[in-house]
């Protein structure tokens, strides 16, 4: 049966006065959550995701991801509604199933790649205004990059009662590495970069290591969160 070879690391970043991310990996399950609110409502709602989601994901199938991550976005919601009110977070879920089948789950624009003979794909799409945008042809992703509202969500937990799901299923063979991360890691590390430090670093948690210190020296200006698994069988 395959697994999760997995570790993560977050970092408050150099500008942020506190970090609203949340990260969970297993043998089974990778995740990353990005909170939004302010204090201290980011920081509850991107625990209380990572929180259920881990506990109610036990690797049957993507089904029971998706229902793990929408009981997550009700518990927030209910909270939120009693005293919290305008908390919300991202949320990027890559489960291992008993079939040995990928299962990743996502909401907002914290991401899913997967790195296969040194080649990086990107798993999942994000739920921003200018994301949206580009995959629609109204505009460049370079036009995106500099847009003011690329970090306007579309879609995130916590905000109603129910929320839309992005799913989906992927093949996976052993050796293959899969990256889960928020966006301070990738609005300020280029995927080719991200690419060439996985291939180049064999030791996994070196490789989680330094893409969070790429992403401090480019600036880090948000919150940075990287899960790293290898699948193994």
């Amino acid at each position: 049966m395959k697994k999760f070879r997995a570790v993560s690391r977050t970092d408050i970043g150099r500008i942020r006065e506190k970090n609203e991310d949340a990260v969970a990996c297993s043998d089974r399950l990778a995740a990353v959550a990005d909170g939004m609110g302010g204090h201290p409502g980011g920081e509850v709602a991107s625990a209380v995701a990572i929180a259920l989601t881990q506990a109610a994901f036990t690797g049957q199938s993507i089904d029971e991801l998706q229902a793990a991550v929408r009981a997550a976005n009700r518990a927030i919601w209910d909270r939120a509604s009693d005293e919290l009110e305008g908390m919300g977070t991202t949320i990027c879920a890559a489960g291992m199933t008993d079939g040995g089948i990928l299962a990743v789950v996502n909401v907002g624009d914290s991401r899913a790649y997967l790195l296969r003979n040194g080649t990086l794909t990107q798993l999942t799409d994000d739920h921003s205004v200018t994301s949206e945008a580009v995959r629609r042809g109204e505009m460049s992703e370079e036009e995106a990059r500099e847009h003011p509202h690329r970090s306007v969500l579309t879609r995130a937990l916590g905000v109603a009662p129910e929320v839309e799901l992005d799913a989906a299923t992927h093949p996976v063979d052993q050796g293959d590495r899969l990256l889960l991360c928020t966006d301070g890691l990738f609005n300020e590390v280029a995927d080719h970069e991200m690419a060439s430090l996985m291939t180049s670093t064999g030791d996994i948690q070196a490789t989680a290591d330094a893409l969070i210190e790429l992403a401090l020296s480019a600036g880090g200006r948000d919150n940075i969160s990287v899960v790293l698994a290898e699948i193994c069988a």
